[in-house]
């Protein structure tokens, strides 16, 4: 590439012909190095409450092209839903591949820090850089090692002082090695809010919105003209600028770059509906499509109770979840909304221009979809958390690289439409891995609910299942919510395709909204409730569904917990359960240590004496019997003495503390890659930088039970477990190797060997 580098069109890129050879060059090359290695990337995208409607490809009169490109160069599933339809709950699915039930997530609450299997930690074993640029909703590690979304309510709560590396300052990771976020929390100072802040003198993204809130029913146009400050411009931004760096980066390592799997998240059509003003002023009333309420004085009616301005309700309510709006107000906020969707649609174009010019689309798979819809005055309802369409149905469209190596892809057509099936955010997980070509690394004992979705495409509708794992596809699919907006919401759903049962818990058995009966195909914006007729048909349907349900509960172990009885019948439950049994647990050492353990593996006087500077390091078993006089155990135990300068020192626990002789853990001066013992020096003077260590968070005393790394101030190593002992070595983020768990003993241990002298 010499030969262009001074041509003075490089300063006129828009208009430079060496440019256009730069890059015919650069895609023909990255084209190479993708079918050299037959490794496709992976890109998942995704908007936040962005309905199923909202496509041009599903309502004509909308124009959203990008997107509906996705679907007419791949397929789109008619039937795409979110089980739980709120933010945090439907990324928990995403992340495991499992239903509400099986991850714990039965509404909205925190995301667990860790779960035993999650998607984008098993590709990076796989040998996929990760990245996550957008909203994410796993929560922030702040200025105070503090995550701002701990809900300190149930298991939850058990994980409030559970820190993630690096530092503070970043999202909890999930395996993403890179992330770039906006998950629109105000209280959450996230990359965008910072890059808004620096640019903005200080000012916050909230002054681009000043009427409108996070969950706000109302829409207003972008308060600044320039409108690359939007948070939607900042994502696809940062997705189109990764996408032509990782095409530089194969250049770079001459073709051996790893695949990459990249989430892009966008946040909006979520609350405020914001678009800016060149977008909102083409968005038209006529073009939005129709408002849906059942028929006055219908027998079969089923909304009028909320289209009471009351129980939050109302446009008095700037969050309200229902009731009747001035029209001129809906009106706009409804254009608001489709002009956010179409403003993320020019993104998507321009992601879809970065991976054609850099020659990476035909090795890419794509994926879009959203975590939960929108009422948008369907039903009197606005925003999310309810079992309706509006709600539970999203966007769901895969698009599979031109260069697959599938052996699959000969039946698959392009803009294919398929009906046949239900598919869940829980499917995305198995579905990647299959296109990875790696579907067999689901551990045997592991519950994944979703399957590829792979399995389901063939022909211009779709495969009839036969190819997916236990030989079918899913007969229905399980649809839950807990308690959100008032004691009244919260309910079960089942859907196979046609007939939609709901099971609202809150209400008694002789109350008519405890059931409701939809059939999608004749009737998909459920404007009849047919649980509401007495004909017969009608009355047994509902009846086999109410079956299904409870079968589905007991299977599942739930009796314990209020939803069925013992003769398994559908129970009323007038308060509802945010987590399951089966919601990730805070891990504790093994073996937990004893009430005396710091004692028990202190070094005691004599082992003191032996001890000398200058003396390796290593490692031994957790297990190893507690030191004394006639034991040759190693010293275990370590004391975390934070110095004056804000260092902190790791010393053999069994010295004075003021004692100037103290030894601790340092790198070698003779070689800094190993790590023996040296002279601590006395807490009120900075101790000298071979000792200086900090932990991964900065914390002045080792936060318990929570792997972290222990970085070594002055050369910016981890201490890493080498084989059967310790060294120094480049920290790498989320590096088994180098995370250690510190125990209420002292103990600093990984797996089942500790660091001892």
């Amino acid at each position: 590439m010499s030969w262009c580098w001074f041509d003075p069109c490089v300063f006129h890129l828009s208009q430079c012909r060496c440019q256009r050879k730069m890059l015919i060059w650069l895609a023909a090359t990255v084209s190479m190095a993708a079918t050299e290695t037959h490794r496709p990337n992976l890109l998942f995208m995704m908007s936040d409450q962005q309905r199923h409607d909202t496509l041009g490809v599903v309502t004509p009169s909308l124009t959203t092209p990008n997107l509906d490109r996705i679907a007419k160069e791949g397929a789109r599933f008619v039937w795409g839903f979110t089980s739980t339809p709120t933010c945090t709950p439907a990324r928990a699915a995403i992340l495991t591949g499992q239903s509400p039930w099986n991850h714990g997530m039965l509404g909205a609450g925190a995301v667990a820090p860790v779960y035993p299997f999650e998607m984008p930690t098993t590709l990076a074993s796989l040998g996929y850089s990760t990245t996550s640029i957008g909203k994410d909703h796993f929560g922030w590690v702040d200025e105070t090692y503090g995550r701002t979304d701990c809900d300190t309510s149930g298991p939850a709560g058990d994980w409030c002082d559970v820190f993630f590396p690096p530092s503070k300052g970043h999202g909890v990771p999930h395996g993403y090695a890179q992330t770039s976020l906006y998950d629109g929390i105000v209280s959450e100072p996230d990359n965008y809010h910072q890059w808004f802040e620096a640019a903005m003198g200080g000012a916050k993204p909230e002054t681009g919105w000043p009427s409108l809130d996070m969950n706000s029913w109302k829409g207003a146009p972008y308060a600044y003209k320039n409108e690359s400050l939007h948070p939607t411009a900042w994502v696809g931004n940062q997705a189109v600028n990764f996408i032509k760096n990782r095409a530089q980066d194969i250049v770079n390592a001459s073709l051996r770059a790893a695949p990459w799997f990249l989430k892009v998240s966008f946040h909006r059509p979520h609350s405020p509906y914001d678009p800016p003003q060149r977008i909102l002023d083409n968005i038209s009333a006529a073009s939005l499509r129709p408002v849906y309420t059942c028929a006055e004085g219908d027998p079969l009616a089923w909304d009028a109770r909320f289209a009471n301005n009351t129980d939050g309700c109302g446009p008095q309510n700037l969050d309200a979840w229902c009731g009747t709006m001035p029209a001129n107000e809906s009106e706009l906020a409804r254009r608001c909304y489709q002009g956010s969707i179409a403003f993320i649609d020019e993104w998507i174009g321009q992601i879809f221009d970065a991976l054609e010019t850099t020659g990476q689309l035909n090795n890419t798979w794509m994926i879009w979809t959203a975590d939960h819809g929108d009422g948008q005055s369907d039903h009197f309802h606005w925003r999310k958390g309810f079992p309706y369409e509006f709600a539970s149905h999203v966007p769901f469209m895969i698009r599979w690289p031109e260069e697959t190596t599938d052996s699959r892809a000969s039946s698959w057509v392009r803009g294919s439409v398929i009906g046949q099936h239900v598919v869940e955010l829980r499917d995305i997980f198995p579905t990647f891995l299959d296109a990875a070509g790696s579907l067999d690394v689901v551990p045997s004992d592991y519950k994944m609910d979703g399957d590829s979705l792979l399995c389901i495409l063939g022909g211009e509708s779709g495969s009839d299942g036969s190819t997916c794992r236990g030989g079918a596809w899913r007969p229905w699919l399980d649809l839950e919510h807990a308690q959100v907006y008032n004691e009244t919401v919260h309910w079960n759903a089942l859907f196979d395709g046609e007939m939609k049962y709901i099971f609202n818990a809150f209400f008694p058995d002789d109350d008519t909204f405890q059931n409701q009966l939809f059939n999608l195909t004749a009737d998909p914006y459920e404007l009849q409730d047919l649980a509401r007729s007495s004909d017969p048909a009608h009355v047994a349907e509902v009846a086999k569904w109410r079956a299904r349900m409870a079968n589905q509960f007991t299977q599942e172990g739930r009796g314990p917990f209020g939803f069925v009885s013992s003769d398994g019948k559908l129970l009323q439950r007038t308060k509802s359960l945010v987590y399951s049994p089966n919601y990730p647990k805070k891990p504790s050492p093994s073996p937990a240590p004893p009430h005396n353990a710091t004692d028990m593996y202190k070094c005691p006087a004599r082992e003191v004496e032996t001890l000398s500077a200058g003396q390796p390091i290593g490692v031994a078993a957790q297990s190893s019997p507690q030191p004394g006089p006639t034991s040759t155990s190693p010293c275990m135990s370590w004391e975390y003495t934070k110095h004056s300068d804000g260092t902190t020192t790791l010393g053999v626990n069994g010295f004075n503390i003021s004692d100037d002789s103290r030894l601790c853990i340092a790198a070698s001066t003779a070689d800094d890659s190993k790590v023996v013992l040296a002279a601590c020096g006395l807490p009120t003077i900075a101790p000298s930088a071979n000792v200086g260590f900090k932990l991964d968070h900065n914390y002045t005393a080792p936060n318990h039970f929570r792997p972290q790394a222990v970085v070594h101030i002055a050369t910016g190593s981890c201490i890493t477990l080498v084989g059967k002992t310790v060294g120094l070595a480049p920290c790498v983020s989320n590096s088994a190797a180098q995370k250690w768990v510190f125990g209420t003993s002292g103990r600093l241990c990984q797996g089942t060997v500790c660091i001892a002298t």
